[in-house]
């Protein structure tokens, strides 16, 4: 500074002296205080002051002098009040080219829409500002402190510019990190982290939907543009190191309550998962007492309505079905002829038993069928067909009795009698004929 001063005045007292012995035809002094090299009428004075007659064009060499790449001269008009970098000389007298020194100001800081540089006037006061917290694209920059100036804490900032000024605007910088899954299930972890810090996710193992339905925690998964590493995915708390904007996501799997039940109890029970293909099978047949008494399947009722004993389901939905049985009675025909009307029967439903009335038997006899006996009640007198209501095992016996039969013998003597008479004519005629044969001549045959 000091220097700078001195020079200055030198360059005074050398344009005094030269005003004072110009000759009379110097009617002006240009200079300006930096020794700056400058124009008249276009040639180029390395040297200033410098003298210019009246009507001479003068003009500054340069608008803008680097001394140092942050420091620099910029002109800033004329002592007669120019502002223009190039005057005409119009009376006699002195005419300065004034300067400013201005210094580079830096502004440094990790969010980087901040960082600027600009010019400002030395012994200037400038004031910096900036915001609390800035976010994007999953990052935030909190606002921590200024590396310098009267307000190193405060988001606002001054700072008198004595020399090129490096200043830094320091933020602490975050990550944000959202742990989210299906709605309404509450997850733990979402937040605002520093980069490479580790932290704890957690989601509900299980959650009840209702009393049939419920959800089961299957893992982590990343879904986000930035992967995250998830140390243990299958654990419903586990743990993960922040690097970036992350956004991880508890997948569950939805299982539903399945409850199929028969006569016999459970046929199948338990949770199942949705989406998962359930072969559920009944018996056809359920035997209660061997050959007498069984159940016989129908269908399935309840959830589902179908008439096949076996399903393949695919599971969505909860499921509550029964297999519906019936019960079947056997009826048994006991006959020696024979009969129609003995099988499985459903509970109370209407059996007829049917045998034939007679059969021949042995020769002349026939068996005739006399009543039933057994499970028939007050029908067992009956010789038509047997009609009984099936509501118990039943067996039935024909019963026969041996009997003449009539016709079968009157046959047998009108036979006999045609016989006899055939017999009778027949043998007569053999007589007859030998007699005649005796009565006749022999037959003469030629030699």
């Amino acid at each position: 500074m000091m220097t700078r001063y001195l020079l200055g005045l030198a360059a005074l007292l050398m344009l005094l002296s030269l005003a004072q012995s110009a000759s009379a035809e110097t009617e002006a002094m240009v200079w300006n205080r930096y020794g700056l090299p400058m124009r008249i009428n276009g040639e180029l004075v390395e040297k200033v002051p410098a003298p210019a007659s009246l009507g001479s064009t003068v003009c500054v060499g340069e608008q803008v002098h680097y001394l140092t790449p942050e420091r620099r001269l910029v002109f800033n008009g004329w002592s007669g009040g120019g502002v223009e970098p190039c005057i005409l000389v119009s009376a006699a007298g002195n005419y300065e080219a004034f300067y400013v020194e201005e210094l580079l100001v830096v502004v440094d800081s990790s969010y980087q829409p901040l960082r600027r540089s600009f010019w400002a006037r030395k012994g200037e006061s400038i004031l910096l500002e900036v915001q609390k917290e800035y976010v994007e694209e999953g990052y935030r920059y909190v606002f921590e402190r200024w590396s310098k100036g009267e307000n190193p804490f405060d988001t606002v900032n001054n700072i008198v510019v004595l020399e090129p000024l490096y200043i830094e605007a320091k933020f602490r910088k975050e990550v944000r990190l959202q742990v989210v899954s299906l709605p309404g299930i509450l997850v733990n972890g979402t937040g605002w982290y520093s980069e490479g810090e580790v932290t704890v996710i957690s989601a509900p193992r299980e959650i009840r939907v209702s009393e049939s339905e419920r959800l089961l925690f299957r893992e982590w998964v990343s879904i986000g543009r930035h992967p995250a590493v998830i140390y243990n995915t299958p654990s419903s708390v586990t743990t993960i190191e922040v690097r970036g904007p992350h956004i991880i996501k508890a997948e569950y799997d939805r299982y539903f309550l399945v409850n199929a039940m028969g006569p016999q109890g459970v046929i199948l029970s338990g949770w199942f998962r949705e989406g998962e293909v359930l072969q559920i099978s009944a018996p056809i047949l359920i035997e209660i007492i061997p050959d007498s008494v069984r159940l016989a399947f129908k269908g399935w009722s309840g959830d589902l309505s179908h008439r096949t004993n076996t399903l393949s389901i695919v599971l969505e939905r909860p499921l509550n079905i029964n297999a519906a049985y019936v019960t079947e009675y056997r009826v048994e025909v006991r006959s020696p002829v024979g009969g129609s009307g003995a099988g499985w029967y459903e509970e109370n439903a209407t059996a007829i038993i049917r045998v034939p009335a007679e059969v021949q038997a042995l020769l002349f006899t026939k068996r005739a069928l006399q009543r039933f006996s057994g499970d028939c009640g007050d029908f067992c007198l009956s010789r038509g067909p047997l009609i009984l209501k099936v509501d118990s095992p039943k067996t039935v016996e024909a019963v026969y009795a041996l009997e003449p039969d009539l016709p079968s013998i009157g046959a047998a003597g009108s036979t006999a009698a045609a016989l006899s008479a055939v017999y009778f004519f027949s043998s007569r005629r053999t007589r007859i004929k030998a007699k005649d044969y005796q009565k006749s001549p022999p037959v003469q045959h030629a030699a």
